[in-house]
This record gives C-alpha cells, sequence and structure tokens, in this order.
C-alpha cells in the first residue's frame, strides 16, 4: 500500500460546506461535501509541521513551486438539486455571506 498511498487526513464538515459554496461561486461547479476535502491538502502540507516533515522527509520542498494539485470532484452530477441547495445553503451561512 505504501507506494499507493502516503497519508490521510480529515477535514470537519463545515469547512467541507464552505468550500463546497465558494467553488459553486466562483467557478460554477458543483461537489458533493466530501469532494472538497482535497482543497484542504495543500494548506496541510505546507502549514503544518506533520506537513512540512513529510515535504522535507520526501525532499519536495524545492519542488512544490513546479507542482499541481489536482482534487478528485466527485458526485456533483449525482446529488438531487435540492440537496445540493441545502449544501450551497449551509455554506453560505458558515461563510456569513
Amino acid at each position: 500500500m505504501r507506494t499507493l498511498l502516503d497519508g490521510v487526513f480529515t477535514v470537519e464538515d463545515d469547512r467541507l460546506f464552505k468550500f463546497l459554496y465558494q467553488l459553486q461561486q466562483h467557478e460554477g461547479i458543483s461537489i458533493e461535501p466530501s469532494a472538497a476535502a482535497g482543497f484542504t491538502g495543500p494548506d496541510m502540507l505546507t502549514n503544518t509541521a506533520a506537513g512540512q516533515a513529510y515535504l522535507n522527509n520526501m525532499q519536495l520542498s524545492e519542488k512544490l513551486d513546479n507542482s499541481t494539485h489536482l482534487l478528485w470532484t466527485t458526485g456533483g452530477l449525482f446529488v438531487p438539486q435540492e440537496e445540493m441547495d441545502k449544501f450551497s445553503a449551509k455554506g453560505k451561512q458558515l461563510l456569513g455571506t
């Protein structure tokens, strides 16, 4: 498994709804809440002690300027519009907008 997976992380639900709302507003893309977890990856790598240790141990720190972060955004197409509207409203409310 080591060659397929280097780490995992969790994200609080409220952050997922905020990201979901922001993506809808800025890009017009709808995703399921769990798909928004990937937005936190770069921040966790660059702004936490564990992330910095990983980057240093893997000798990746100097390569960040040439890296691309991809998100696997699943499920938006299959979420009923009524549910998507609820997700978006929750994200909007949490952001205070």
